[in-house]
């Protein structure tokens, strides 16, 4: 970020929380991103891509741009090309950040946060408050840490919109697969999850399946888990989450080799997918040599 800023001080980051992905974007100063652009129909295509439900959930991944970013990169050392340390560090650090952190490093996301108001200055100037605070408010919301749900209300709240606040809130929708992801009570998320593949068909079992078979492995059910995944990548082959979450499964049960097999499957279907490229790269590196590696 030091060296981006040297030369960019206007950025922008983005951060897809999800992932373990920050964007970094050069753009002139005062540059402001065009919501109606975003809305142009030749976009439609890419947004399905992303998997983004509106344009404006892009909203809900802005972090920072200019003075924010420079002062969260305040000391760190420039790459230049004759100390390029990125480039040597950056592989040691993903195995080491993936084995140790789930590649969610503790000092480093600290310093990302997703407030639901963002800073007055940036790329979402001249978007409709109340849709912005929303995403970002939903995006707060999708984790399972109660306290952070319970902030993220309370500062819809004392922006002003205390009817939003009170539509959001977990169990207040009429989405019931929303309800079950925002649960905290595991048997509660598989009641819903099971309610829902009661009546669901086709494509419309993948949600319920993917919020069951997390529940049954918070629950300690790691064959009701796979189970429930298996049938999600039957229903939705492309999709890559439930070979992600089979790989996790497998991973905690000290399955390293059915990891690796289930990441394999997911790239096969899915191929170019981060995430799932990520995880082969991480257990590639984790593995002690075998006879007939090359050296």
């Amino acid at each position: 970020m030091a060296s981006f800023l040297s030369v960019f001080p206007d950025a922008h980051l983005f951060c897809l929380w999800r992932s373990t992905d920050a964007l970094l974007v050069a753009a002139p100063s005062g540059r402001a991103l065009s919501l109606a652009r975003l809305h142009s129909p030749a976009l439609r295509r890419d947004l399905a891509r992303a998997r983004l439900e509106a344009p404006e959930q892009i909203a809900a991944f802005y972090v920072a741009s200019g003075p924010a970013l420079r002062e969260m990169a305040a000391g760190g050392a420039l790459n230049t090309d004759d100390r390029p340390f990125v480039e040597y560090r950056a592989p040691r650090d993903m195995i080491e950040v993936g084995r140790s952190y789930g590649s969610h490093h503790p000092g480093i996301t600290r310093l990302l946060t997703l407030p639901v108001v963002p800073p007055v200055e940036g790329p979402l100037a001249g978007w409709p408050r109340e849709v912005v605070l929303e995403w970002r408010a939903r995006q707060r919301l999708s984790s399972p840490d109660r306290e952070n749900a319970a902030a993220a209300l309370a500062e819809l709240r004392d922006a002003g919109l205390p009817a939003l606040a009170a539509r959001l809130a977990p169990g207040a929708g009429a989405d019931p697969v929303k309800a079950a992801r925002a649960s905290l009570d595991v048997a509660g998320a598989m009641v819903a999850a099971r309610s829902l593949l009661a009546t669901a068909t086709g494509a419309s079992r993948l949600e319920p399946l993917l919020v069951l078979g997390v529940a049954e492995f918070g629950a300690a059910h790691e064959d009701a888990a796979l189970a429930a995944f298996a049938e999600a990548q039957a229903v939705a082959p492309a999709d890559p989450r439930a070979y992600a979450l089979e790989a996790r499964v497998r991973l905690a049960r000290g399955d390293t080799d059915g990891a690796r097999r289930a990441l394999e499957r997911g790239t096969a279907h899915a191929p170019g997918d981060s995430t799932l490229a990520r995880g082969l790269r991480v257990l590639a590196g984790s593995r002690p040599p075998r006879p007939g590696d090359s050296p």
